[in-house]
């Protein structure tokens, strides 16, 4: 599943800092909370609960101090929501290195993507845990770098962390060098927002 961005979600925005919100969605009749993945005064990112898979949307709350309720809004939901975090996209080279201009992708190098999105997995972890080392997607991305088709080697939940997933591609050859290549993703005919990747 993917996360949610609810805005003005918090009738006072100066004290989210200090308190632990929570969220709650509903949808077909099932209450659940939502884990909170991000907070600033004017936005929360919320991980969809898996068991919301198939629906279409949610009624989503705020809730501050076990007492403090933000107003009740529609959030449309689906399976695939693919999306890079940034416009620069959030990759790491095979030593977990972060790609960065220093640090560049290389043409036949295996990288990983940091995306969010990506839907079902095998071996699904409870909502809000940390996902563990085999729970791939049910469907494979397709990905492009500079144009060109990236070879998807894996696609699975990030180890270790809750509503992020990782694609390892390899990078194609025969590119153009460049600091901000483009990158494309889609899955199951969702494409995510393009990207960009400094290759080497």
């Amino acid at each position: 599943m993917s996360q949610t961005r609810i805005r003005n979600a918090s009738r006072n925005k100066s004290r989210t800092k200090h308190l632990r919100p929570l969220a709650s969605l509903v949808a077909a009749g099932l209450s659940l909370p939502g884990r909170i993945l991000a907070i600033d005064p004017n936005e929360i990112d919320v991980q969809v609960p898996w068991e919301l898979k198939g629906q279409t949307s949610a009624l989503v709350k705020v809730i501050l101090n076990e007492g403090e309720f933000s107003n009740v809004v529609t959030v449309p939901l689906a399976d695939y929501s693919p999306a890079f975090f940034n416009t620069a996209a959030d990759a790491v080279d095979s030593g977990g290195n972060a790609i960065t201009a220093s640090n560049p992708a290389k043409q036949g190098q295996n990288i990983g993507l940091i995306v969010s999105g990506l839907g079902p997995v095998s071996n699904t972890p409870a909502d809000g845990n940390a996902a563990g080392s085999n729970s791939a997607t049910v469907q494979q991305p397709q990905v492009t770098i500079g144009g060109k088709t990236a070879t998807v080697v894996s696609s699975q939940l990030r180890p270790g962390s809750a509503g992020r997933y990782l694609v390892t591609v390899t990078v194609p050859t025969g590119l153009t060098s460049g600091p901000a290549l483009p990158v494309t993703l889609s899955i199951a005919g969702v494409n995510a927002q393009g990207a960009t990747l400094p290759v080497q």
